[in-house]
């Protein structure tokens, strides 16, 4: 059975939008993607902090996975999570 990406922006605990991606793409690409959502509302010095390296000074944890599991979640708010699931439970 066909799966797909199920991508959900929340601010706050409401959720603002849904978007689906295809299922066949991998686990890293799609936390890439959500990087990149994240992004959106960082400033250039936060993305820029947040991309050092881990023991580097300075560096902040704007784009780093919150908890682990399942469900991909980045950001703080708005946050945006994935998960992925059968075509037919969608």
């Amino acid at each position: 059975m066909a799966t797909r990406w199920i991508i959900r922006k929340y601010e706050s605990n409401a959720l603002k939008w849904e978007k689906v991606l295809p299922g066949n793409m991998s686990n890293k690409r799609v936390e890439v993607v959500l990087q990149r959502l994240v992004c959106k509302s960082l400033s250039t010095d936060e993305i820029l902090s947040s991309s050092l390296n881990a023991e580097a000074p300075g560096r902040t944890s704007h784009l780093d996975r919150v908890g682990s599991g399942t469900l991909f979640i980045y950001g703080r708010n708005p946050y945006y999570t994935a998960e992925h699931r059968q075509a037919a439970s969608i």
